[in-house]
């Protein structure tokens, strides 16, 4: 029924997988988040939950010495209801308080939350590598 991938399926969901492990690979985000025990509904509450977060993902960042040039707002109603939102820079986020401004901002997008907040959460990513001497570079076409 699933072909060649069969016996890879069956042994998958029985928790048997002989791939070797490889511990050490390439991030490609790093974020945070937090699930509310209450739903958040005031500005202010809304604010102080996103600094938290936003303090934690910003001290990630810095020990692993990242510099992201997208930000992404996650949240989630007490539905389940589940959005993102997401700002992406043309250079990179280069200290906190732009980190911060552009979280705050994401929240504001279509004049705030419908519904009460249940989790919040953000995430950095698209790195920059600044030992990577190759750019990509935008062509101009000169058009006379």
């Amino acid at each position: 029924m699933f072909g060649k991938a069969g016996s890879y399926y069956y042994n998958i969901c029985r928790g048997v997988d002989n791939r070797e492990v490889q511990p050490s690979r390439e991030r490609k985000s790093l974020g945070a988040e937090n699930t509310f025990s209450t739903d958040l509904f005031k500005p202010k509450e809304l604010e102080e939950a996103l600094k938290k977060i936003a303090d934690k993902v910003w001290y990630k960042a810095e020990q692993a010495k990242l510099k992201a040039k997208t930000l992404t707002l996650k949240f989630k109603y007490a539905d389940f209801e589940q959005h993102t939102r997401s700002k992406t820079l043309e250079n990179y986020y280069h200290n906190k308080n732009l980190f911060l401004k552009e979280s705050y901002q994401l929240m504001q997008i279509e004049g705030g939350f419908q519904k009460g907040i249940r989790l919040l959460g953000l995430t950095l990513s698209n790195f920059v590598d600044e030992t990577d001497k190759k750019r990509d570079v935008q062509l101009v076409l000169k058009f006379e």
